[in-house]
């Protein structure tokens, strides 16, 4: 397995077994977005699988959420996690092996009914309940009109027992900084802050949110690091994703050709590292406070991640991706008055 060795969350007490590496779960169970439309058997039998391929490869750290569940999905992303999970550790202690319990995360979904710090601990119970076990991390998974009372919600949730540490998703830097305040005064840390993070979409570095969590010791947990396929050598203009996806990243894919190739050329230069975990390890190197959590639903995608983990890129490699890719994303949106709008839009998205 190819691990760097277990640390912390954050300044919790939840250990990640593998080092700074986690997979995520949104696709299982999706049909809004992902598995084009339909899930099958299939699909279900490749995401167990999938949680098989990435214990054998050392990785054991997964993220989901209750908001995955119905409508984005047909079946709960959240059960099957902890499905996955039980049968591995039946198996594994029937046969004699010793098992490395998952870390889970999972998300509280602040649904404007939803209201009140009870709904927090109420949701933790019924994702509790889902996965089998208690969740080890508890995020609100977006900020909404009363999120002080979510944030108490929050503390009510560890200091009960119901899950070992808590975070937030999608926050900015200023409201990042505003939670950990409202969390610390309770005496509970704040482990970790999820953002969508990637060599094509670098907000964090941009809005401040990546410089938050160095000054507060929070982990930067990198949702879509590999901008949601794009970076997996796998696409281009004339090849691009199926569903939502492809209609959302037209405009990258269409200047996509200099950034794979260097990511090609970057791979090669170490022992024929793939376009995708270049680009994870790209994040590995750009702070010490960021795991990259890329979406994994075959056994290959949890495989090819644990590569990123055991080596590192030279500073020059890192910055001319970091260059190349800037240069890619301000032409997509050149020209683009809608991408021009989203730029503004979602900056600390």
């Amino acid at each position: 397995p190819a691990t760097e060795g277990a640390r912390k969350l954050g300044g919790s007490d939840v250990t990640l077994p593998a080092g700074r590496i986690g997979l995520g779960c949104w696709s299982w169970g999706n049909t809004s977005f992902w598995n084009e439309g339909s899930w099958t058997a299939e699909n279900r039998q490749q995401a167990g699988e999938t949680y098989a391929a990435a214990e054998a490869a050392g990785v054991a750290f997964w993220d989901t959420a209750e908001a995955y569940d119905y409508p984005q999905g047909v079946e709960s992303s959240e059960k099957m996690l902890g499905e996955f999970a039980a049968a591995s550790e039946y198996l594994a202690t029937g046969e004699g092996k010793a098992v490395t319990p998952p870390v889970i995360v999972t998300k509280f979904a602040p649904l404007p009914w939803k209201l009140g710090r009870e709904a927090v601990t109420k949701a933790a119970r019924a994702s509790n309940e889902k996965l089998g076990v208690e969740a080890d991390v508890y995020l609100l998974h977006w900020p909404f009109f009363g999120q002080e009372d979510h944030l108490d919600g929050l503390a009510d949730a560890y200091e009960q027992g119901l899950v070992k540490a808590v975070g937030v998703s999608n926050y900015s830097a200023d409201m990042l900084r505003a939670a950990h305040k409202q969390l610390a005064a309770r005496g509970v840390p704040l482990a970790t802050c999820q953002s969508q993070y990637s060599l094509l979409w670098p907000n964090p570095e941009r809005n401040g949110l990546l410089r938050a969590c160095e000054d507060l010791g929070v982990d930067l947990m990198a949702y879509s690091p590999l901008c949601q396929g794009l970076l997996t050598g796998k696409y281009s203009e004339s090849n691009l994703p199926s569903g939502p996806r492809g209609q959302i990243f037209a405009p990258l894919a269409k200047e996509l050709a200099p950034l794979s190739q260097l990511l090609r050329e970057v791979g090669d230069a170490h022992d024929g590292a793939s376009p995708t975990q270049v680009a994870l390890n790209w994040l590995l190197c750009s702070s010490e406070r960021v795991v990259p959590i890329p979406g994994a639903n075959k056994p290959a995608h949890a495989t090819e991640a644990a590569g990123a983990l055991g080596w590192r890129m030279s500073d020059e490699e890192a910055e001319e991706l970091r260059r190349v890719a800037a240069a890619v994303r301000e032409r997509s949106v050149a020209g683009n008055p809608i991408g021009g709008l989203l730029e503004k839009a979602l900056v600390n998205v």
